[in-house]
């Protein structure tokens, strides 16, 4: 990973997180809130750029990765509202709005210790 802290590596099991070897103790890194709130929304915009634009995956089997993890977006917001003619432009649209989702139901600015207290 050279210098960065994380990537997301992606092999026929799905994608896997993966951290430097430089990292001391990963697991407690990768438990703070803080943390939480500043990796996990790149990992779903990765993952969900990765199934739908870099793969253009379509299938319906629910027992791939894909499946699972486009039900899990789908939740926020349904693939299926994109419709057939959608552009390249809707589907990154598409993306950000479940990361924003994702983001708010999980109170990650509020885990990011980044927000002032009383600041809407």
């Amino acid at each position: 990973t050279g210098e960065q802290l994380w990537i997301v590596e992606y092999n026929t099991g799905g994608p896997q997180l993966v951290f430097s070897d430089r990292l001391g103790d990963w697991k407690t890194f990768a438990n703070d809130p803080k943390v939480k709130s500043l990796i996990y929304p790149s990992i779903l915009r990765s993952v969900l750029t990765q199934i739908v634009i870099v793969e253009e995956w379509v299938d319906d089997d629910d027992h791939n990765w894909r499946a699972r993890w486009l039900a899990l977006a789908n939740g926020f917001k349904p693939l299926s509202d994109l419709g057939d003619d959608a552009q390249k432009t809707d589907v990154v649209q598409w993306i950000e709005d479940v990361v924003a989702g994702f983001s708010s139901k999980s109170h990650f600015l509020g885990l990011s210790g980044a927000v002032n207290e009383g600041t809407p």
